[in-house]
Protein backbone atom coordinates (compact mmCIF):
# COMPACT_ATOMS: atom_id res chain seq x y z
CA UNK A 1 0.00 0.00 0.00
CA UNK A 2 1.30 3.46 -1.14
CA UNK A 3 -0.09 7.22 -0.18
CA UNK A 4 0.85 9.09 -3.60
CA UNK A 5 -0.29 11.27 -5.93
CA UNK A 6 -2.01 10.39 -9.06
CA UNK A 7 0.60 11.19 -11.44
CA UNK A 8 2.89 8.63 -9.63
CA UNK A 9 1.46 5.79 -10.55
CA UNK A 10 -0.25 6.34 -13.90
CA UNK A 11 0.30 3.28 -16.41
CA UNK A 12 -1.08 0.68 -13.84
CA UNK A 13 -4.89 2.00 -13.08
CA UNK A 14 -4.89 2.98 -17.32
CA UNK A 15 -3.79 -1.26 -18.11
CA UNK A 16 -6.23 -1.86 -14.90
CA UNK A 17 -3.55 -3.32 -13.37
CA UNK A 18 -4.29 -1.07 -10.33
CA UNK A 19 -7.10 0.82 -9.00
CA UNK A 20 -7.74 3.55 -6.52
CA UNK A 21 -10.42 3.45 -3.23
CA UNK A 22 -11.40 6.97 -1.99
CA UNK A 23 -10.99 7.53 1.71
CA UNK A 24 -13.63 9.05 2.66
CA UNK A 25 -12.05 11.46 5.09
CA UNK A 26 -12.17 15.54 4.89
CA UNK A 27 -8.61 15.53 4.84
CA UNK A 28 -7.95 12.76 2.09
CA UNK A 29 -11.08 14.34 -0.29
CA UNK A 30 -10.05 17.63 0.22
CA UNK A 31 -6.36 16.37 -1.06
CA UNK A 32 -7.43 14.14 -3.38
CA UNK A 33 -5.89 11.69 -1.94
CA UNK A 34 -6.38 7.77 -3.20
CA UNK A 35 -5.24 4.30 -2.12
CA UNK A 36 -3.77 2.39 -5.28
CA UNK A 37 -4.73 -1.50 -4.71
CA UNK A 38 -5.01 -4.26 -7.08
CA UNK A 39 -8.08 -4.50 -8.95
CA UNK A 40 -11.07 -6.69 -7.51
CA UNK A 41 -9.18 -7.81 -4.61
CA UNK A 42 -10.27 -6.78 -1.05
CA UNK A 43 -7.12 -5.26 0.80
CA UNK A 44 -4.86 -7.64 2.73
CA UNK A 45 -4.32 -7.93 5.82
CA UNK A 46 -1.45 -5.02 6.12
CA UNK A 47 -3.21 -2.30 4.31
CA UNK A 48 -6.20 -3.04 6.51
CA UNK A 49 -4.01 -2.79 9.57
CA UNK A 50 -1.87 0.34 8.30
CA UNK A 51 -5.11 1.72 7.79
CA UNK A 52 -7.08 1.26 11.24
CA UNK A 53 -3.48 2.23 12.75
CA UNK A 54 -3.82 5.71 10.73
CA UNK A 55 -7.41 5.87 12.18
CA UNK A 56 -6.40 4.85 15.73
CA UNK A 57 -3.54 7.14 16.34
CA UNK A 58 -3.62 10.11 14.40
CA UNK A 59 -5.74 12.80 15.85
CA UNK A 60 -7.26 14.09 12.61
CA UNK A 61 -8.91 10.64 11.53
CA UNK A 62 -10.41 9.35 14.83
CA UNK A 63 -13.58 8.24 14.67
CA UNK A 64 -14.30 10.01 17.91
CA UNK A 65 -13.59 13.07 16.15
CA UNK A 66 -15.97 12.03 13.62
CA UNK A 67 -18.96 11.01 15.68
CA UNK A 68 -21.32 8.84 13.43
CA UNK A 69 -19.69 8.77 10.19
CA UNK A 70 -17.09 6.22 11.58
CA UNK A 71 -19.23 2.96 9.93
CA UNK A 72 -20.05 4.47 6.89
CA UNK A 73 -16.00 5.41 6.32
CA UNK A 74 -14.65 1.99 7.99
CA UNK A 75 -17.09 0.33 4.83
CA UNK A 76 -15.62 2.37 2.15
CA UNK A 77 -11.75 1.55 3.38
CA UNK A 78 -13.06 -1.87 2.95
CA UNK A 79 -14.82 -1.45 -0.34
CA UNK A 80 -17.82 -1.74 0.36
CA UNK A 81 -19.47 1.53 0.14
Amino acid sequence: MTLSGEFSAHREPASGELTTVPIAHPLFEGAQARVPVKTDRPLARGPLELLKWIQERMPMFSAAREGNDAPKRNRRLRGKG
